[in-house]
Formats: structure tokens, sequence, C-alpha cells
């Protein structure tokens, strides 16, 4: 593994092991030691929930050493059961604490004057016992569980559903009328390693084709891990086919990976690596500026970063202008530059409902389309996954952009 690939994964095993130790402990005692008293079956629920929290940090950290191995697929899969069996339970937990509080406040109640006993209404009933008060939250809790691993499997099959082909119409500002009707296919989010194989390449291929685009942009994430290991799964891409050719912006993950061996590598295959730079897309006045930066995460001490200033130095405004950069970032300025058009992915569009919320917290653009004053912003869901192998309310995509 590329030694930048080691540092920055050291945050984020910590995280996760203290986040395993907890989300464990909370299902063990939720499904193992709140529905059963029998020692031998807390015993097993324990070694169970423990090998489960082992494979939550190992299957990843595996996966980043031997991409595609079953360890690691299987710890990314159980990320996204746990989660939802987590979510569900929680939510179980939240309705039987707020029925308690419901039930003190009703014994709190000033009682009436005692009254002569009458016999009961037919169909009436008592206070329910703690007994039933626990059969109903063990039965609450069967359900959530069912109901995750029913999430879970939609949500796979989701992820694994060809990529829709997504058409985004735009009128770009100053675009030469000998333009107009430009196809470009938008790619971002492919990660290649954990999950996705040559396969999957060949068949982005075959469909980015089909779409008969005269560019071909890839926003960044391509890969997780080395040139060494995915090689062989990315050169597929050699077989894009378009008028104008490929181009490429990295992602944080290619900073992960190797950013300076995977630009040189995608060079090697034809590709137009775009690092705080722009070239002309078109020939002679019948071009537009095509614009691509760094990832803003290589600002981290892990490389030189977006420097969206730099890319447009000397640039002619009066020229219709696309800018391609992986995070969804700096927009208001891009657009105060001049710039038309905007492509980014990075967001996945949350990739897991309800998670998705957090992700929309974090990125105000978060999926879809936008307008920010005259630039038009797409953020893509991405073609491929990263992590659990499950999209909830976002399924991949290819976006296809004909200009106007």
């Amino acid at each position: 593994m590329h030694r930048t690939s080691w540092l920055a994964f050291i945050p984020f095993a910590a995280v996760s092991l203290t986040f395993s130790v907890g989300l464990h402990l909370y299902l063990y005692r939720r499904l193992v030691k709140g529905m059963t008293e029998s020692r031998p079956a807390r015993v097993a629920g324990g070694i169970v929930f423990s090998l489960l929290g082992v494979l939550i940090v190992a299957g990843p950290l595996s996966a980043r050493l031997v991409p595609g191995n079953r360890l690691g697929q299987a710890g990314y899969l159980w990320w996204a059961l746990g989660f939802y069996l987590f979510t569900l339970l929680v939510v179980v937990d939240l309705g039987a604490f707020l029925a308690r509080r419901a039930a003190r406040a009703r014994q709190r109640e000033p009682q009436p004057q005692p009254q002569p006993r009458q016999p009961a209404a037919p169909g009436s009933s008592a206070p329910a016992s703690p007994a039933r008060r626990d059969f109903l939250v063990n039965a609450a809790r069967t359900t959530a569980s069912v109901a995750a691993v029913g999430v879970t499997g939609f949500g796979f099959e989701e992820a694994w559903s060809p990529p829709r082909i997504t058409e985004v119409p735009v009128k770009l500002p100053r675009l030469p009328s000998a333009l107009s009707g430009l196809t470009l296919a938008h790619l971002t989010d492919v990660h290649v390693g954990a999950w996705i194989d040559r396969r999957f390449v060949e068949d982005l291929v075959e469909r980015t084709n089909a779409l008969r685009p005269d560019a071909v942009f890839i926003t960044g994430d391509l890969v997780d891990g080395s040139v060494r290991d995915l090689g062989p799964m990315v050169a597929p891409l050699r077989g894009l086919r378009s008028r104008f050719g490929t181009y490429f912006v990295t992602g944080n993950h290619e900073y992960y990976s190797g950013v300076g061996e995977w630009c040189t590598e995608l060079e090697g295959m034809g590709m137009t690596v775009l690092r705080n730079r722009r070239v002309a897309l078109g020939d002679g006045s019948a071009s537009l500026d095509l614009v691509g930066v760094d990832d803003y995460g290589g600002g981290r001490g892990l490389g030189q970063g977006a420097d969206l200033e730099a890319a447009v130095r000397g640039r002619d405004p009066a020229r219709a202008a696309i800018l391609l950069a992986h995070q969804p970032k700096g927009v208001e300025r891009a657009a105060a530059l001049g710039i038309g058009l905007q492509l980014s992915g990075h967001t996945h569009g949350g990739q897991i409902w309800p998670w998705s919320q957090a992700v929309r917290l974090a990125y105000p653009y978060f999926k879809g389309r936008y307008q920010v004053g005259d630039l038009s912003l797409y953020v893509s869901n991405g073609c491929g996954l990263w992590g659990p192998p499950v999209r909830v309310g976002a399924p991949p995509e290819i976006v296809k952009v004909v200009l106007g």
C-alpha cells in the first residue's frame, strides 16, 4: 500500500474502532441481553457481536491491502446492516422511552374519589404489565431487525443496478453556436478497488460509448488502491471513445492511493489530466475553456490541492467555460470568475438514506442540479460506490450533458 494511503487511513481506523465498540455493545444489549435470559445464548451472542466488531474494522483495512478480498467485502456489508439495525433500534428505544414517560405522567395525575366498583366494560384493559411491555418491546426489536435486513437487501440491489443515464440540458453562457448540441459524458466516483472490478469498468465504458459523447469527463475518486494493484482493472478505460477525448481531475481518494503515479498512469492511457489548469475544448473559435482543479482535500497536507485562481489566470472572460472539480465546493467563487457550468461528485448523493441527511448538512450543493448566478452546477450520485455495497435513495448514474 502507498505510504500516503496508510497515513490517511490511521484516523479512519481509530474512529472506526471507537465506533465499533459502542455500536456492537449496544446491539448486543438490545438483541441478545435484552431478549433472552439464557446464559448460553448470551455467551454465543457476545461472541458473535465481538467477531462482528472486529470485522467492521478489519474488513475495510484488509480491503486496502488486497482489493476485492472477501473479508473486506463482508466487513463493508456488515457496515450497512449494522447501521440500519442501530438506526431502527434507536427508534424502538425512543418509542419505548416516550411510552414510559406517558405512563408515569398518567400515574402522577390527581386520582378521582373512589367510586363503587363497577364491572369492567367489554373490551377494556388494565394498564400493561411489565411482562407485556417487555413482550411488545422485544416484538418491536424483532420487527426492526427484519426491516433492517430488508432495507439492506433493497439497497444492495439498487447499488448493483446498471447506472441510469441522467440527461442534463445546459444553456451555457457565451457558447459558440457551432458547439450547440455538444454532448458530454460525466463519470465520477467509480471507486475501482474493494467492490468495483474490471468487468464493471468494461460495462461502464460500453454504456458511456453508447451515448456517442463529444468528450468524456471523469471527476475523481476513480480508484481505491495503487497502480500496481488496480492498473489492470482500470485499463478498459482506454476504450472510451469521443470526439475530443477524455479528461480527468483528481478526487480525495487519488491522494490516498498515490496521486502522482495515478496521474502518470492515466496520461499514459491517453487521458488529459487537469491539475489546476485549463485547455481549449474544440477547434479554434468553435471552442470553450475546460478548467480542471485538483481535489480540495489535497490541501490537507496530502498535495497541492485546488487552486482555481491559478487555473483561470489569464483566461479570456468572453469565452464559455466549464469547470471540473471533484467536490461541489467554491461554487460561488467559480460563478464570480465567469464559469458557466461546474460538474462535480464526491457526495454519492448521500449513498445511504438517512445518512444522506448528514451529508446534505455538510454539502449544501448535495445532489442533482443547482443554479448559482449564471453558473449551472450538477452534482452526480456517481457511477460506483464506496464502503458498504448499498445505495438507498441515491442510485448510480452516468450524466449526459447536452450544451445549448
